[in-house]
């Protein structure tokens, strides 16, 4: 009994990992941006994972726009990949900040492509150096006979400024600038993640500099 019970749980355990791995989901990469100065850009893929037979794609994409402006949307051959053609191929500005996708392919003998691939990627420009989340709102993923498939929706991306953020965990508090004087004054720090990109003057380290630049951001003098 307790054999029988043993082996249904290791199944069990084995079907789960095998379902997660094939979970069809679309998302964006990369997760996290670390920009440094105004005028950086980035690219930023919106990919699905785990997709079989897919015919059209449509979503809508949400930014700040006081944060990063759009330089460049690239579609990618991924919907083009199996052999059948490109029907119809959209991006609109539907307002400030949102950006609505669409794509789909004819109707033909040849399935949709399947497994991982890109959908299209954004080029973006910092234009301050806020956070913001980049996310993906309204997704539909449809396959070649006009079925909907049923995707999960992960968190988008995260734009996190790098400078003064010395210990990475995302916003420029009074840890940053207690971190920062304890590099000062060569007291370890352990295992403690030091980001380097946290540098405000381009020294290449963390010193006095990041520190006054991290309590003139808490006091909002910068």
């Amino acid at each position: 009994m307790k054999k029988n019970l043993l082996s249904t749980l290791i199944f069990s355990l084995l079907w789960m990992g095998i379902s997660s791995a094939h979970a069809l989901m679309i998302k964006t990469d990369p997760a996290i941006i670390n920009p440094i100065k105004i005028g950086d850009t980035f690219k930023l893929n919106v990919d699905v994972e785990g997709v079989t037979d897919l015919g059209e794609f449509r979503f809508n994409f949400i930014y700040e726009p006081d944060v990063v402006t759009v330089t460049d949307i690239v579609f990618s051959n991924f919907l083009e990949s199996t052999g059948r053609t490109i029907s119809f191929e959209t991006k609109n500005e539907e307002a400030p900040g949102i950006l609505s996708f669409f794509a789909s392919t004819i109707k033909g003998a040849a399935p949709g492509p399947g497994g991982n691939g890109t959908l299209l990627t954004i080029t973006f420009q910092i234009k301050s150096l806020n956070n913001d989340f980049l996310n993906i709102e309204d997704a539909h993923l449809i396959n070649t006979k006009g079925a909907e498939l049923s995707a999960s929706l992960p968190v988008g991306s995260e734009i996190i400024p790098a400078l003064g953020n010395i210990d990475g965990k995302g916003a420029v508090t009074l840890s940053d600038a207690i971190l920062g004087l304890r590099i000062l004054a060569g007291i370890d720090t352990g295992t403690q993640t030091i980001m380097l990109k946290a540098d405000v003057n381009n020294d290449n380290k963390i010193g006095i500099e990041e520190v006054v630049y991290i309590l003139q951001y808490i006091a909002a003098l910068r």
